[in-house]
């Protein structure tokens, strides 16, 4: 029962310096303590055996740190970089689906307009559209008004 106590003040008191002392004493009740200062002359000094420095790591020399330091730059710069692409093709996106909205737009203007509607033939001649050509056009337009311009067609 008592071995357990020891090992841990044992343990605790290698972390100490090498310069204090540790006293072991029993009180009246017939307890054992131990300490860096006795209550009594009655307490004797314990040596403890002297361990081996705990194993520092090196401090990183300034290459290393600068090195370091430079690779952290360098990812911040590239993320910054990357979020600055993004953006301008966000805005290129953005400025595209804003031309098709408007040509789009113009286009179901012209189909809704109440006089004849024609399309240009490659020789040069037109062709009207009846109305259900005009309908079916209406439909096949009506989703990419709908993705150009974030609405439904008026």
């Amino acid at each position: 029962m008592m071995i357990k106590p020891l090992l841990l003040m044992l343990s605790l008191c290698s972390a100490i310096p090498v310069s204090a002392e540790i006293y072991r004493w029993t009180d009246e009740n017939g307890r054992v303590h131990y300490g860096e200062r006795p209550p009594h002359d009655t307490a004797e000094q314990i040596q403890l055996p002297r361990g081996a420095a705990p194993a520092a790591t090196p401090a990183p020399n300034d290459a290393e740190r600068r090195a370091r330091q430079q690779r952290m730059l360098d990812a911040f710069s590239h993320k910054r970089e990357q979020k600055k692409a993004q953006k301008a093709r966000d805005e290129q996106e953005r400025q595209r689906l804003a031309q098709d909205c408007e040509r789009i737009k113009r286009h179901w203007q012209d189909l809704n307009y109440g006089g004849p509607i024609y399309h240009e033939d490659p020789d040069g001649g037109r062709r009207y559209l009846d109305e259900a050509e005009r309908a079916a056009e209406l439909d096949a337009l009506r989703p990419e008004y709908r993705n150009a311009c974030g609405e439904d067609p008026r």
